[in-house]
């Protein structure tokens, strides 16, 4: 499963958040991509993977690369 905002793989078991929207259940790496889903879902959901532009990729503490 991907994180519907940054893309991110492996979700299944590392989301720090998930949140149903229209029937379908979404993971996500940080609580940041879970807040811009939040505000603007269908954005996200129908339009597929969207790369934000303003953020620059970091190492979590968990070991992988975001957007976050």
């Amino acid at each position: 499963m991907n994180d519907p905002v940054c893309g991110m793989t492996g979700m299944e078991t590392s989301a720090v958040a998930t949140m149903e929207w229209k029937g379908v259940q979404y993971k996500f790496c940080s609580q940041n991509c879970y807040d811009l889903f939040s505000k603007q879902p269908e954005k996200y959901a129908e339009k597929g993977v969207v790369l934000p532009t303003h953020h620059e990729h970091h190492e979590h503490s968990h070991g992988h690369k975001c957007c976050c």
